[in-house]
């Protein structure tokens, strides 16, 4: 079924009709088959009817997450697929936006794995996934693209200032500690690790605590250089988490523009500087994943 507007979207989630996330902020709810539990006009619930007791079923005392519909303006819709969007940053001239979930609706049709794109209609004949060889039904999911487990998260955030790290942090789920918070309580503007590392070892160990208590934790600081990140990624190597890298990939001529429209002093030769010492994080370094934000997506 083909939707072109919110008011047709709102109809799909008033029937509580099951969709499949295709793209979303949070990676581990790529894939994800939701349903609408409760609805409202502003929004709506979805829990994962296939796992009814997963932490996305079981918050807000049982009825599920939560999405709200926002503006119209905010979706995007192309044959079946429904994308909405949001403007974290509406500075001026500022066109940065991020996909928060990309979906398409399950009605008359069986969803295979994400990794083979195999979509089949419920009354072909013997639809089969090419990469199992087996029958699909409705509730499979490849074992490969099932959600990771849910393990403690841990997410390395890595970027020039002004390259959209705190915008991005504040989309997510877990602490967010930042480098701009002991900045400001040591009056100085730009810190480095390396430099200072006894000012970031109370930060370390509040991480680390977290961490080991179950709580996902967001490291909201620039980590530009492998040397940097080694810092605190030794301190955790032998922690059961997921452990992620986020690289904020934006032009230095685009965070020089947010600097200036921000209102913010930066030297900006410091800012050319920052720039051209960044290292591409590696998963040797002890990441499991490492992603690329860029242009509102997240990419391998």
């Amino acid at each position: 079924m083909s939707i072109e507007n919110l008011a047709e979207l709102k109809e799909m989630i008033a029937d509580k009709k099951e969709f499949r996330i295709i793209d979303h902020h949070r990676i581990e709810r790529i894939g994800h088959i939701e349903k609408p539990n409760v609805v409202q006009d502003d929004g709506f619930y979805a829990i994962r009817p296939l796992a009814l007791d997963s932490r996305e079923s079981q918050v807000n005392n049982g009825q599920g997450v939560w999405l709200d519909y926002g503006d119209a303006t905010d979706w995007e819709f192309n044959d079946d697929v429904c994308t909405l969007y949001t403007h974290p940053l509406k500075t001026k001239n500022s066109k940065f936006k991020q996909v928060i979930m990309s979906f398409v609706f399950l009605e008359d049709k069986n969803i295979c794995c994400g990794s083979c794109k195999h979509m089949v209609l419920q009354h072909e004949i013997e639809p089969t996934c090419a990469k199992l060889n087996k029958l699909v039904t409705y509730d499979h999911v490849c074992e490969q693209y099932r959600a990771p487990s849910e393990k403690t998260k841990f997410t390395m955030l890595i970027g020039i200032p002004f390259s959209g790290k705190t915008a991005w942090a504040k989309t997510q789920e877990g602490n967010d500690y930042s480098q701009n918070i002991i900045q400001k309580e040591h009056d100085t503007r730009i810190l480095s690790q390396i430099e200072k590392p006894e000012i970031f070892e109370q930060l370390y160990r509040t991480m680390r605590s977290d961490l080991q208590s179950g709580r996902d934790v967001i490291f909201n600081a620039m980590n530009l250089t492998i040397k940097e990140r080694k810092l605190f990624l030794d301190q955790i190597q032998n922690l059961d988490v997921q452990k992620t890298a986020v690289v904020m990939s934006v032009k230095l001529s685009e965070s020089v523009q947010r600097c200036d429209e921000s209102g913010n002093i930066i030297d900006k030769k410091m800012l050319h500087e920052l720039y051209h010492q960044f290292e591409q994080p590696k998963k040797t370094e002890g990441f499991d994943q490492v992603y690329y934000f860029h242009e509102g997506r997240l990419k391998l």
